[in-house]
């Protein structure tokens, strides 16, 4: 029986072993020299924090409002004030963390 959640799928296809994941460089789409690479699945991380426990059917649509609230942010840089400029620090470091984990 297939898990039909985002954290069941990824349990049943790359084996989760106490909150981490090992995978192949070839699954992250880096050469095959490089070597396996442990990847924590836990609530730090702001993306899995939120997908974790959605059906993976909702999941296209959760990502691509993902990527496109980066991508708004990134347009935007050139069109802030001085006065605003923290405030869009803050901002891109915590799209920073979740672009990271896409």
């Amino acid at each position: 029986c297939t898990q039909l959640t985002y954290e069941g799928l990824i349990d049943e296809l790359f084996a989760i072993n106490q909150c981490t994941v090992r995978l192949d460089p070839k699954v992250l789409g880096k050469e095959s020299t490089g070597r396996a690479r442990s990847i924590p699945l836990t609530n730090q991380d702001p993306i899995f924090s939120q997908i974790r426990d959605k059906n993976f059917s909702v999941l296209k649509s959760i990502l691509s409002e993902k990527l496109l609230e980066i991508k708004k942010l990134q347009e935007n840089k050139n069109n802030i004030s001085d006065a605003q400029l923290s405030e869009y620090v803050s901002k891109f470091k915590q799209i920073q963390k979740e672009y990271e984990s896409l």
